[in-house]
């Protein structure tokens, strides 16, 4: 009967702890308190919490971990993930359309399953009530596809509370400094100079250059500052050409993009390659040369930031400076599967590569 009694007592309890990491109540990788003080908060013996330890350990929910003790484990059986990204961003087709569903097929082929939200949604909700429920559903990851933070966005906080390993597949450069999340990150200052470097070597001296305009009204280039764009030009003796940049609606579609950019190549005689960020603007640029009769790359060389698939479909095929979706996207799984090596240490990984030049016809020797 005693043993029957220590069975069913240990059992209750694995149970109350289990609620509490499913919930997110006791974090991935965060320390259990000891025998003794759990075994005084639940009015009970040493030997029934070790018993409820056990049950916990054998259901995959905690783990002894060198030199830092008992602690939740970094991944839950089955576990979810959550995969957060923004439909208003700057490179939304880039995330949408590339990133993301590698990530998810990342996440199945890794056991993971996977749940979407819109980073809007975070923002405008109720905080409290937004972690609470995102508590619920027991993630044990979240994958933050977005990137150029302020540090006042209220998902920061919100994913800090949350207590989960955050891995930002698509971030630039000051994203893991200001957030704190580990991150996989896009060097576009680079990209821009070796994209730059590229069409020097193909020739070109007269080099405009196609921007946009971020959330808060600031024009972007593929570096940062937009000076550094004339910095760049000044180390490669380049001749600044006449209205050499143009800033255009990061919604690509916009009718209002192909009218500016009639405007701008007006007299495209001035120019002799044309460098766009990102790379969804290079199909524009198609499209007006084909009405000016402007030949690419005879008459006007054009390269793209940012390496997606399917630019081998355009015509010509496109230049771009950048690294592959499939790349940062099994690096971004990396930091997940390795989780337990780096979360809660204070020491959050980021990974950089040099950007890679994916050469095509659009910018074949002049």
């Amino acid at each position: 009967m005693k043993k029957d009694l220590i069975i069913c007592r240990s059992r209750e309890i694995a149970e109350d702890l289990k609620e509490q990491i499913l919930s997110g109540e006791l974090p991935l990788l965060s320390p259990l308190p000891s025998i003794r003080k759990t075994a005084e908060k639940y009015g009970t013996t040493a030997q029934i919490i070790t018993s409820a330890m056990k049950l916990l350990e054998k259901g995959g929910l905690i783990q002894s971990f060198p030199r830092r003790g008992v602690r939740v484990t970094d991944r839950l059986p089955g576990g979810k993930v959550l995969i957060l990204t923004q439909f208003t961003a700057l490179n939304s087709q880039y995330i949408h359309y590339y990133m993301v569903p590698e990530i998810e097929r990342l996440c199945a082929e890794n056991g993971y399953s996977s749940e979407k939200i819109p980073l809007e949604v975070l923002r405008e909700g109720n905080r409290k009530n937004m972690l609470q429920k995102l508590r619920k559903y027991g993630f044990c990851g979240v994958f933050l596809c977005s990137s150029s933070y302020m540090g006042n966005e209220p998902e920061i906080e919100l994913l800090r509370k949350l207590g989960l390993p955050v891995v930002m597949p698509v971030a630039n450069w000051g994203d893991r400094d200001i957030t704190g999340f580990a991150a996989v990150r896009n060097d576009l200052d680079s990209c821009w100079r070796a994209a730059l470097d590229h069409l020097v070597s193909c020739g070109c001296r007269h080099i405009g250059a196609i921007g946009t305009v971020s959330g808060n009204s600031v024009p972007r280039l593929g570096c940062h500052p937009v000076g550094q764009h004339f910095q760049y030009f000044r180390e490669l003796k380049l001749e600044t050409p006449r209205d050499p940049l143009l800033f255009l609606d990061p919604d690509v579609s916009s009718e209002s993009n192909l009218e500016s950019l009639r405007a701008w190549l007006q007299n495209p005689d001035r120019f002799d390659a044309v460098l766009c960020y990102t790379g969804f603007f290079a199909p524009l640029v198609y499209k007006v040369c084909q009405e000016k009769k402007i030949s690419v790359p005879e008459k006007l060389a054009v390269v793209g930031i940012g390496e997606y698939p399917g630019l081998e479909m355009l015509d010509p095929t496109l230049t771009t400076a950048g690294r592959a979706v499939e790349q940062s996207a099994d690096e971004a799984m990396k930091l997940m599967r390795t989780a337990s090596k780096w979360f809660g240490t204070g020491d959050v990984p980021v990974i950089d590569h040099p950007p890679k030049m994916f050469v095509r016809e659009s910018t074949k020797k002049i």
